[in-house]
């Protein structure tokens, strides 16, 4: 009995030795870039904070000897950034969007002045992604719920097709997603917060999300890390919605039906002896939630 319980314990070490070592996907993006001075000479030990606009949780920096500051994985969202030194102005800049697993890049000039005048910048621009390779293609929560989908479940993983390079898959080709850059859909993989979700018998992803509960989709094309070493092909995405600081909530509903549809070329063709249109198939579908 002794002989046994020894044997529990060292297994159940073993496993969260293990755990230790094993990490999943990047879910987070990276903010950094330089904080400088009206010249261009980089300010040292600036004040920096990081402002979740939907949690209002501050991540504090300080910028280094050579005026930069970095931040690495940062949860997708809107963000605020204030940067703070004395005897410069505070300049704040607000909706700065962080996507998964790419790089945005914020470069702060500071004008000298009072500590007390506030420079104030809203709206971002969308930034060039001029730190990676890596081709990324992200569609937020608003897309996913409002693009056209051909999917009747409204599956985000059928925007892949949206991106350069996806096309779709005839029938009969064993995988899932389309080919991204002329690979199989077999060599496609799927991730939902960073964690494996790919079928074990073939490739595919196992566990639905509704479209309502994502907080951004992120295709990686080519050029991604050696984290996502499961496949070659697409790396498809899906990042959760964590919540807010406020009570919200929503009802929608999915309505497919045949009566809202015009008859197509073949089913214009479909006649009876009499040569009248026959009704179109019937094709009902309706989701709510």
């Amino acid at each position: 009995m002794k002989r046994i319980a020894f044997y529990v314990v060292m297994c159940t070490l073993l496993a969260c030795g293990l755990a230790g070592f094993a990490s999943a996907q990047t879910t987070g993006g990276t903010l950094r870039g330089t904080i400088a001075d009206s010249q261009g000479l980089p300010i040292t030990g600036a004040t920096i904070s990081i402002t979740n606009q939907q949690t209002n949780v501050v991540i504090n920096l300080s910028s280094t000897a050579a005026g930069l500051y970095n931040y690495p994985d940062l949860p997708v969202g809107a963000y605020t950034l204030t940067v703070e030194k004395s005897g410069f102005q505070k300049e704040i800049r607000s909706g700065i969007q962080v996507f998964a697993n790419q790089v945005t890049e914020v470069n702060i000039n500071l004008a000298v002045g009072a500590v007390t005048s506030t420079i104030e910048v809203t709206g971002a621009t969308p930034l060039v992604q001029t730190g990676t390779s890596q081709i990324s293609n992200d569609f937020t929560s608003m897309q996913v719920t409002q693009l056209p989908n051909p999917d009747p479940s409204g599956s985000q993983l059928q925007l892949a097709l949206l991106a350069p390079g996806a096309t779709s898959q005839q029938a009969g080709v064993l995988g899932e997603g389309g080919s991204i850059g002329g690979t199989r859909p077999r060599m496609n993989s799927f991730t939902i917060d960073g964690v494996d979700d790919n079928r074990i018998d073939l490739t595919g992803h196992t566990q639905y999300v509704i479209p309502e509960s994502v907080s951004e989709f992120n295709l990686l094309t080519n050029q991604f890390a050696a984290e996502y070493g499961h496949s070659a092909g697409g790396q498809f995405n899906t990042i959760t919605k964590s919540g807010t600081n406020d009570w919200h909530g929503s009802a929608w509903e999915y309505n497919n039906n045949r009566n809202y549809n015009a008859y197509d070329n073949l089913e214009k063709q479909n006649v009876d002896a009499n040569g009248k249109v026959l009704p179109k198939p019937r094709y009902d579908f309706n989701r709510t939630g």
